[in-house]
Protein backbone atom coordinates (compact mmCIF):
# COMPACT_ATOMS: atom_id res chain seq x y z
CA UNK A 1 0.00 0.00 0.00
CA UNK A 2 1.32 3.48 -0.80
CA UNK A 3 1.90 5.80 1.74
CA UNK A 4 2.60 9.51 1.93
CA UNK A 5 4.82 11.29 3.25
CA UNK A 6 2.56 12.44 6.55
CA UNK A 7 1.46 8.73 6.70
CA UNK A 8 -1.84 9.00 4.62
CA UNK A 9 -2.73 5.59 2.99
CA UNK A 10 -3.57 6.56 -0.91
CA UNK A 11 -5.77 3.50 -1.82
CA UNK A 12 -7.91 4.00 1.36
CA UNK A 13 -8.42 8.07 0.88
CA UNK A 14 -8.99 7.54 -3.30
CA UNK A 15 -11.64 4.89 -1.70
CA UNK A 16 -13.16 7.44 0.55
CA UNK A 17 -17.00 8.74 -0.36
CA UNK A 18 -17.07 12.88 -0.44
CA UNK A 19 -19.87 12.76 2.12
CA UNK A 20 -20.72 14.48 4.16
CA UNK A 21 -18.21 17.13 3.96
CA UNK A 22 -18.81 18.10 0.11
CA UNK A 23 -22.50 19.26 1.55
CA UNK A 24 -21.13 20.93 3.96
CA UNK A 25 -18.48 22.42 1.71
CA UNK A 26 -21.31 23.31 -1.04
CA UNK A 27 -23.90 24.41 2.00
CA UNK A 28 -21.02 27.51 2.47
CA UNK A 29 -19.73 28.12 -0.38
CA UNK A 30 -20.86 31.84 -1.43
CA UNK A 31 -20.84 31.44 -4.85
CA UNK A 32 -22.50 28.83 -7.45
CA UNK A 33 -19.46 28.17 -9.31
CA UNK A 34 -15.83 30.38 -9.12
CA UNK A 35 -12.24 29.41 -8.65
CA UNK A 36 -11.61 26.89 -5.78
CA UNK A 37 -8.24 26.26 -4.07
CA UNK A 38 -8.02 23.09 -2.02
CA UNK A 39 -5.21 22.94 -0.19
CA UNK A 40 -3.76 19.43 0.86
CA UNK A 41 -6.57 17.88 -2.09
CA UNK A 42 -5.32 13.96 -1.33
CA UNK A 43 -6.46 12.23 -4.05
CA UNK A 44 -9.61 14.60 -5.46
CA UNK A 45 -12.23 13.69 -2.70
CA UNK A 46 -13.53 16.57 -2.88
CA UNK A 47 -11.90 18.49 -5.18
CA UNK A 48 -13.57 16.47 -8.10
CA UNK A 49 -16.61 16.48 -7.50
CA UNK A 50 -16.57 20.30 -7.18
CA UNK A 51 -15.43 20.48 -10.84
CA UNK A 52 -17.95 18.21 -12.10
CA UNK A 53 -20.32 20.88 -10.30
CA UNK A 54 -18.23 23.16 -12.62
CA UNK A 55 -16.11 24.93 -10.20
CA UNK A 56 -12.71 25.91 -11.19
CA UNK A 57 -10.41 23.83 -8.89
CA UNK A 58 -7.07 23.32 -8.57
CA UNK A 59 -5.93 20.85 -6.65
CA UNK A 60 -2.56 20.92 -4.26
CA UNK A 61 -0.69 18.17 -2.48
CA UNK A 62 2.83 17.40 -1.90
CA UNK A 63 2.47 13.69 -2.44
CA UNK A 64 2.09 12.64 -6.52
CA UNK A 65 0.74 9.22 -6.10
CA UNK A 66 -2.48 11.13 -4.27
CA UNK A 67 -2.69 13.56 -7.26
CA UNK A 68 -2.31 10.88 -9.88
CA UNK A 69 -5.95 10.16 -8.55
CA UNK A 70 -7.51 12.76 -9.09
CA UNK A 71 -9.88 13.01 -12.50
CA UNK A 72 -11.53 16.50 -12.68
CA UNK A 73 -9.48 19.04 -11.23
CA UNK A 74 -6.74 20.90 -12.33
CA UNK A 75 -3.37 19.40 -9.86
CA UNK A 76 -0.45 21.46 -8.39
CA UNK A 77 2.15 19.47 -6.60
CA UNK A 78 3.52 21.25 -3.60
CA UNK A 79 3.77 21.40 0.27
CA UNK A 80 1.00 24.00 1.46
CA UNK A 81 3.17 26.18 3.63
CA UNK A 82 5.51 26.77 0.63
CA UNK A 83 2.26 27.48 -2.32
CA UNK A 84 3.04 30.65 -4.09
CA UNK A 85 0.92 30.71 -6.46
CA UNK A 86 0.41 34.22 -9.13
CA UNK A 87 -3.28 33.32 -8.93
CA UNK A 88 -6.29 34.27 -6.28
CA UNK A 89 -9.46 32.10 -5.45
CA UNK A 90 -13.28 32.79 -4.65
CA UNK A 91 -12.85 30.35 -2.38
CA UNK A 92 -10.07 28.28 -0.45
CA UNK A 93 -10.47 25.22 1.44
CA UNK A 94 -8.30 24.14 4.00
CA UNK A 95 -9.92 20.37 5.04
CA UNK A 96 -9.04 17.13 6.92
CA UNK A 97 -8.18 19.02 10.30
CA UNK A 98 -4.78 20.69 8.59
CA UNK A 99 -5.95 23.92 11.34
CA UNK A 100 -4.95 21.26 14.33
CA UNK A 101 -1.63 20.91 13.51
CA UNK A 102 -0.06 21.00 17.27
CA UNK A 103 2.78 23.68 16.31
CA UNK A 104 1.34 26.88 15.94
CA UNK A 105 3.97 28.33 13.73
CA UNK A 106 3.26 25.61 11.05
CA UNK A 107 -0.99 26.13 12.02
CA UNK A 108 -0.02 29.99 10.69
CA UNK A 109 1.41 28.89 7.81
CA UNK A 110 -1.18 26.99 6.33
CA UNK A 111 -3.28 29.83 7.23
CA UNK A 112 -0.86 32.47 5.60
CA UNK A 113 -0.96 30.34 2.41
CA UNK A 114 -5.18 30.62 3.03
CA UNK A 115 -4.26 34.58 2.96
CA UNK A 116 -2.25 34.92 0.32
CA UNK A 117 -4.51 33.33 -2.31
CA UNK A 118 -8.07 34.07 -1.46
CA UNK A 119 -9.42 36.74 -3.23
CA UNK A 120 -10.09 40.37 -1.46
CA UNK A 121 -13.98 39.53 -1.45
CA UNK A 122 -13.64 35.28 -1.12
CA UNK A 123 -14.77 32.94 1.88
CA UNK A 124 -12.02 30.45 3.16
CA UNK A 125 -13.78 27.37 4.49
CA UNK A 126 -11.96 25.51 7.32
CA UNK A 127 -12.40 22.18 8.77
CA UNK A 128 -11.32 22.12 12.05
CA UNK A 129 -12.07 19.29 15.23
CA UNK A 130 -15.19 19.98 16.56
CA UNK A 131 -14.29 21.92 20.34
CA UNK A 132 -17.17 20.11 21.89
CA UNK A 133 -16.44 16.66 20.80
CA UNK A 134 -14.55 14.17 23.15
CA UNK A 135 -13.12 12.24 20.41
CA UNK A 136 -15.33 8.99 21.41
CA UNK A 137 -13.71 5.43 20.36
CA UNK A 138 -15.63 3.46 17.70
CA UNK A 139 -16.08 2.35 14.12
CA UNK A 140 -18.01 4.05 11.52
CA UNK A 141 -18.97 2.80 7.79
CA UNK A 142 -17.52 5.65 4.77
CA UNK A 143 -18.31 3.77 1.91
CA UNK A 144 -16.23 1.06 1.39
CA UNK A 145 -14.07 1.73 3.85
CA UNK A 146 -14.69 0.66 7.77
CA UNK A 147 -12.76 3.75 10.03
CA UNK A 148 -12.25 3.17 13.66
CA UNK A 149 -10.75 5.27 16.62
CA UNK A 150 -8.90 3.74 18.87
CA UNK A 151 -6.41 5.16 21.74
CA UNK A 152 -7.92 8.26 22.40
CA UNK A 153 -5.62 10.32 25.27
CA UNK A 154 -7.21 13.42 25.98
CA UNK A 155 -5.23 13.78 28.99
CA UNK A 156 -3.24 17.39 27.76
CA UNK A 157 -6.43 18.68 26.45
CA UNK A 158 -6.90 20.47 24.46
CA UNK A 159 -4.01 18.39 22.99
CA UNK A 160 -5.56 15.07 21.66
CA UNK A 161 -3.54 12.30 20.65
CA UNK A 162 -5.46 9.01 19.16
CA UNK A 163 -4.95 6.15 16.46
CA UNK A 164 -7.54 6.20 13.20
CA UNK A 165 -8.22 2.59 11.76
CA UNK A 166 -8.62 1.94 7.96
CA UNK A 167 -10.35 -1.64 6.78
CA UNK A 168 -11.06 -2.18 3.39
CA UNK A 169 -11.57 -5.10 1.09
CA UNK A 170 -7.28 -5.07 0.07
CA UNK A 171 -6.41 -4.90 3.68
CA UNK A 172 -5.65 -2.38 6.71
CA UNK A 173 -3.87 0.45 8.02
CA UNK A 174 -3.53 2.50 11.08
CA UNK A 175 -2.51 5.96 11.44
CA UNK A 176 -1.41 7.85 14.71
CA UNK A 177 -2.20 11.31 15.12
CA UNK A 178 -1.64 14.23 17.51
CA UNK A 179 -3.90 17.24 17.23
CA UNK A 180 -4.52 21.11 18.79
CA UNK A 181 -8.11 21.35 19.54
CA UNK A 182 -9.53 25.15 18.88
CA UNK A 183 -12.30 26.10 20.25
CA UNK A 184 -14.07 29.46 19.09
CA UNK A 185 -11.70 31.83 20.87
CA UNK A 186 -8.52 30.44 19.74
CA UNK A 187 -10.06 29.75 15.91
CA UNK A 188 -10.64 33.48 15.90
CA UNK A 189 -7.07 34.45 16.93
CA UNK A 190 -5.28 32.16 15.34
CA UNK A 191 -7.04 33.82 11.56
CA UNK A 192 -6.93 37.35 12.69
CA UNK A 193 -2.93 36.58 13.17
CA UNK A 194 -2.98 36.16 9.39
CA UNK A 195 -5.53 39.27 8.64
CA UNK A 196 -8.38 36.76 8.37
CA UNK A 197 -11.87 37.38 10.25
CA UNK A 198 -14.43 34.86 10.88
CA UNK A 199 -17.52 34.27 9.62
CA UNK A 200 -19.42 31.24 10.97
CA UNK A 201 -17.77 29.47 13.43
CA UNK A 202 -20.15 26.31 13.83
CA UNK A 203 -18.56 22.84 14.98
CA UNK A 204 -16.54 21.68 13.15
CA UNK A 205 -17.11 24.20 10.01
CA UNK A 206 -15.40 27.48 10.21
CA UNK A 207 -15.52 30.57 7.46
CA UNK A 208 -13.45 33.10 7.65
CA UNK A 209 -12.68 36.67 5.11
CA UNK A 210 -10.18 38.89 4.58
CA UNK A 211 -10.43 41.52 7.88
Amino acid sequence: MVVTPDGCPVEVYASLPPEPELSAVLELCTVPTGRVLDLGAGAGRIADPLAERGFDVLAVDESAEMLDQVRSARTHRSRIESLALDEQFDVALLLSHLINVPKPSQRRDLLRVVARHLAPDGIAIIQRHDPTSRFAPGWVTRGPVEVGLTDVDTARWPEVTAVTHYRTANGAWAQAWHAHVLDDDATTAELQVVGLQPHSLTGKWVTARHA
